[in-house]
């Protein structure tokens, strides 16, 4: 997926359907979303996540990158990578994986 594709689809997503019911980009249900992920260094972003409350999971997006859910199945999309934290334990996900949170 190019850069322009994932600008085009936030266009589109974030265009209203209808007056009373608006369509935006959707966040992530019980998650913490960092953009940018990889643009900080590693230890950074690795304090940001584990700072989180307990129990809750976090998202690491790098640039360029981004997940797509359907029935509770994420699917990473992009040039780069995702990182979900979950407390102390991580896990990496390039272009075309899936995972659940």
């Amino acid at each position: 997926m190019r850069s322009s594709d994932v600008g085009e689809a936030a266009a589109r997503a974030a265009a209203p359907t209808s007056p009373s019911q608006p369509r935006r980009l959707g966040f992530v249900p019980g998650a913490a979303v960092v953009p940018h992920y990889d643009a900080w260094p590693e230890p950074f972003s690795a304090l940001i996540a584990l700072q989180s409350p307990r129990g809750s999971v976090v998202l690491g997006l790098d640039e360029d990158t981004g997940v797509v859910g359907v029935d509770g199945a994420w699917q990473v999309r992009g040039l780069r990578r995702v990182t979900v934290w979950r407390g102390r334990h991580r896990e990496r996900y390039r272009a075309g994986d899936t995972f659940r949170l």
